[in-house]
């Protein structure tokens, strides 16, 4: 034991040689049982800092696997002709992948601006409408479709937190039709721009408009990156199991060295 303590004793922080081990009137039983505990302790902060680095790991493999799968619908909808160009400045990319992708409901509520824009711009005044979803279907009940377009924009408003104003104006409908060009974006666009984006954070080369091909290219590269991100975290996880190993063995060789140390004490006490 006092062999494999020697030995170790120039690789455990804050200890660098006997002259730093504490308590030095201990017996020889105890002392060796302090140093076993701090190189047991020094080998569970190692084991504890490779884990953080795994779950790092894992998270960086994640990425890759949503990116190859984004990859893969970016190539569908380039073949469905869906999509031709994509930017690749990375600012660029950055604020198209930050938009939501559009959803019906955003669909709707943006051509309801539409049609309102138009209408006020034709001299339609829609008057003094509910600005509750309960005064919405109350009015609904008692007017049918009429100022339908105004209504739906303001139900989509209402659900989503925005502003209603009273009357609707033209200013006022622009600025719905802007807020939703700017924090929603097609989803296909939204799509290809989070794929691309993170092409470009590995390093990626990136093409304005590319090819079903191109982008086969890409997933490839991905691929072989997510495989050698998976051959680092087996590795990381032996170097794991082997400090676990050592703090077991250091952590037995304290509890040991402090029984034995009892038992001499022990046998002290009694004359023997």
């Amino acid at each position: 034991m006092t062999d494999r303590i020697n030995n170790n004793l120039q690789g455990v922080n804050g200890i660098n040689g006997a002259a730093d081990i504490p308590n030095k009137n201990l017996s020889v039983q105890l002392l060796l049982a302090q140093v076993e505990m701090m190189l047991a302790k020094d080998n569970k902060a190692k084991a504890l800092k490779l884990i953080d680095g795994i779950k790092s790991q894992q998270s960086e493999s994640k990425k890759m696997a949503d990116t190859i799968n984004r990859l893969r619908q970016l190539q569908q909808d380039i073949k469905d002709k869906k999509v031709s160009e994509i930017p690749t400045d990375p600012a660029k990319l950055a604020e198209l992948a930050a938009k939501k992708a559009k959803s019906p409901a955003e669909e709707s509520a943006l051509g309801n601006a539409e049609v309102c824009i138009k209408e006020y711009h034709d001299g339609f005044n829609s008057g003094n409408l509910p600005t509750t979803l309960e005064g919405i279907a109350e009015y609904r009940k008692q007017h049918g479709d009429s100022y339908a377009a105004t209504l739906n924009m303001r139900e989509w408003c209402l659900k989503n937190g925005v502003a209603v104003e009273n009357p609707t104006t033209k200013e006022s409908a622009q600025r719905v039709k802007d807020l939703i060009n700017s924090k929603f974006g097609d989803p296909v666009q939204v799509n290809a721009a989070k794929a691309y984006l993170a092409c470009s954070e590995y390093g990626l080369s990136l093409k304005g408009k590319p090819s079903a091909d191109d982008i086969n290219l890409l997933i490839e590269s991905m691929k072989t990156k997510q495989e050698q991100c998976g051959t680092d975290i087996q590795q990381t996880m032996v170097f794991v199991q082997d400090y676990i190993g050592q703090y077991n063995a250091y952590s037995q060789g304290a509890s040991s060295a402090v029984s034995q140390g009892n038992q001499t004490l022990s046998q002290l006490a009694r004359g023997q």
